[in-house]
């Protein structure tokens, strides 16, 4: 159900976000692969590969939290949504919740051309010249352009 490129891509996210272990990698791209298999029928948008990565850094997030929770000698009981509110002032938390909420929604509202120009700009670092080249366009004016009207899309979402 998941394409093997969109499937890539999960992993290369969660090899960067895991820092570079692949058998981490390989255990959050599994994780969020089964998360969005048994989802699917949520998904609402216009990004698929939006939606997966984000899967994907939510899934990283709740195994770090584990694994913490682990060597704390905490077991590894399984991670609920609240937990993610113990440890912090929950009106900042909600606040940034609310935040996150918005910038997804702003995401499902771009083109996929738009966010994954965004995902290789901004999660893999890549220049414009080096998201041209992978994204097998002309030149990186075409993409700082395109990544010009989605960041003004999102900040329009956002306010």
């Amino acid at each position: 159900m998941i394409a093997d490129d969109d499937y890539r891509a999960m992993r290369r996210y969660a090899q960067k976000l895991v820092r570079g272990s692949l058998l981490e990698a390989d255990d959050v791209t599994q994780e969020a692969a089964m998360y969005a298999v048994k989802s699917w029928h949520t998904f609402v948008g216009t990004s698929r590969l939006a939606w997966l990565l984000s899967i994907t850094h939510n899934t990283a997030g709740m195994m770090r939290l584990a694994a913490s929770r682990k060597k704390r000698g905490g077991g590894a009981r399984p991670v609920e949504l609240g937990d993610w509110h113990a440890a912090g002032d929950m009106r900042r938390d909600v606040e940034r919740l609310q935040h996150h909420d918005q910038l997804r929604h702003g995401m499902e509202q771009l083109t996929e051309r738009q966010a994954e120009i965004l995902w290789h700009r901004y999660q893999l670092g890549q220049s414009w010249t080096e998201a041209a080249r992978a994204l097998g366009v002309a030149n990186g004016t075409s993409v700082r352009k395109v990544e010009e009207r989605a960041l003004e899309a999102l900040r329009q979402t956002v306010r």
